[in-house]
């Protein structure tokens, strides 16, 4: 009788871990901004004269949506050196780069469509003094789907301290997302391990 209530209790509480777990997780994920698209790393420090790579990540994509307008800019004392669509994109449009712009316009041929979290692009920035670095949306970004645009407004992406010290970036919330997912799944085989060693000790 002793033996099923502690079991019965030890079911309930690793059932009441998993609720717990899988409510702070959806909390977090509904904390997470809704763009067009997110550049990553998203803040952090950068120094003089060392070349940073960003990413564009898709995010908020409508249902779909084949096509992305991208309009990027950045303030301070930096300068925009290179940028790369991805190679899942195999049409590009009117794509204009400056030193402190991006515009362009790319799309996936045939029945291809775009995903959450899927990389859209890249971009290489230097600077040259100290300061702060800026990376904004702007109002020509948007999604499409062939024949209706999806735009949002204007944002402020990325910020970045510009130093002589030794460049640093904040974590990307996908890697805590990860994080997150991984200490869930290994409490529970812990968990699943002691109770499985608790029922072969009572037979």
């Amino acid at each position: 009788m002793i033996y099923k209530y502690t079991i019965n209790k030890l079911r309930s509480y690793l059932l009441g871990v998993y609720i717990i777990s899988f409510v702070l997780l959806a909390s977090f994920l509904r904390s997470l901004p809704v763009r067009a698209f997110v550049v990553t790393p998203s803040s952090g420090n950068l120094q003089i004269g060392v070349s940073q790579t960003f990413q564009i990540i898709a995010s908020g994509v409508p249902t779909g949506a084949n096509a992305v307008s991208i309009d990027i800019s950045i303030i301070g004392p930096c300068v925009i050196t290179s940028f790369a669509k991805s190679t899942a994109f195999d049409l590009e449009v009117g794509t204009n780069v400056t030193t402190t712009s991006i515009q362009t316009s790319l799309a996936k041929s045939g029945t291809g469509t775009i995903s959450n979290g899927e990389i859209i692009g890249t971009f290489t920035v230097n600077c040259s003094g100290p300061g702060t670095l800026r990376i904004n949306r702007g109002d020509q970004a948007a999604y499409s789907n062939g024949s209706t645009p999806t735009t949002l407004q204007p944002t402020t992406l990325a910020t970045f301290s510009v130093t002589n010290d030794t460049p640093s970036t904040a974590i990307k919330y996908t890697d805590v997302i990860l994080l997150i997912g991984l200490v869930i799944v290994l409490f529970g085989i812990l968990t699943f391990v002691k109770v499985r060693n608790f029922q072969k000790s009572k037979k």
